[in-house]
């Protein structure tokens, strides 16, 4: 495993614990990625996720952290995007993801 991998997942687990995210089991993968130097995928009705960082991009330690970060943030608005996507979305399921988020974000920047 490497250095910078190990320092992304270390990251992520620190972001995702300031943001409270933990109704979601996270995994975590190296693999290549066109253009990109970090992703996230997640399953909303499942609550799973994965974070990839991309073992081909060479990044300094303040680099890989502010991947972990964005991508603890991408999870963080996945429900909106999730619900954004589908062909129903009722106006409460919407603001109750807002509110989550709000909640969320309330309790990290205490």
């Amino acid at each position: 495993m490497s250095k910078q991998f190990t320092l992304f997942k270390s990251e992520c687990a620190k972001w995702l614990d300031r943001l409270s995210l933990h109704d979601w089991e996270v995994n975590y993968e190296l693999s290549p990625i066109d253009g990109g130097l970090a992703w996230c995928s997640a399953n909303l009705d499942g609550r799973e996720a994965t974070m990839g960082l991309n073992p081909d991009v060479k990044m300094t330690d303040a680099e890989v952290r502010a991947c972990a970060k964005h991508e603890c943030l991408e999870l963080l608005v996945a429900p909106l995007d999730t619900l954004a996507s589908r062909r129903y979305v009722t106006p409460s399921d919407i603001e109750c993801a807002r509110h989550a988020i709000v909640r969320r974000l309330e309790h990290a920047l205490k």
